[in-house]
């Protein structure tokens, strides 16, 4: 009797090398978006320190910071001040185009928001980004998270309603929403 030499595959290890394909991609796959959001979350810390340089550039001209609770309006303050004119240079827009920035404008002196009636003069900021990681999933992106004093009147505290880079508004802002959910803070 003749022996057949079979060299194929079975069906098995056929089935076996799809699998183990199949995991390898998915796990390549789950690494893929997790940096995509960590690279969104981290243009979002760069944008705040990036409007931090142009508001401390607009104090240094005005000896204020803008009143404005609109991010559009603030754009035009300081494009209008001289501090983001030249090659095409405005405030950055959120990069999902989801969670967008906001801007209040704050006083130390008295308890009326800068821009109301009766309030101060505009001597401080807090610049706010919601990202789509969370303080325990992504720990580092949260250091500049901080809260701001709670003896500051600021825009957006219940007296105005602040809108957003992205069209979306805020009127219940606090010490606390700094650091409720994935909000980050930063302030000056």
């Amino acid at each position: 009797m003749r022996r057949i030499n079979n060299k194929a595959f079975t069906l098995i290890e056929l089935a076996v090398v799809i699998l183990v394909i199949g995991i390898l991609a998915a796990i390549v796959l789950r690494n893929i978006g997790s940096t995509a959001i960590q690279a969104r979350d981290t243009k979002r810390v760069g944008d705040l320190k990036n409007v931090s340089n142009y508001l401390a550039q607009y104090l240094s001209k005005n000896g204020y910071f803008p009143t404005t609770t609109d991010w559009s309006t603030l754009n035009g303050n300081l494009a209008a001040s001289g501090v983001t004119t030249g090659g095409g240079i405005g405030l950055p827009v959120s990069p999902s185009g989801r969670n967008g920035y906001y801007y209040f404008a704050c006083t130390d002196q008295g308890n009326t928001a800068p821009g109301a009636t009766g309030g101060g003069i505009a001597n401080h900021f807090v610049l706010m980004a919601t990202l789509e990681e969370s303080s325990t999933t992504n720990p580092q992106i949260y250091q500049v998270s901080s809260q701001y004093p709670s003896n500051w009147a600021c825009n957006g505290a219940g007296q105005t309603t602040v809108t957003g880079s992205n069209g979306g508004t805020i009127s219940t802002f606090a010490p606390t929403t700094c650091t409720t959910g994935n909000n980050i803070c930063t302030s000056n």
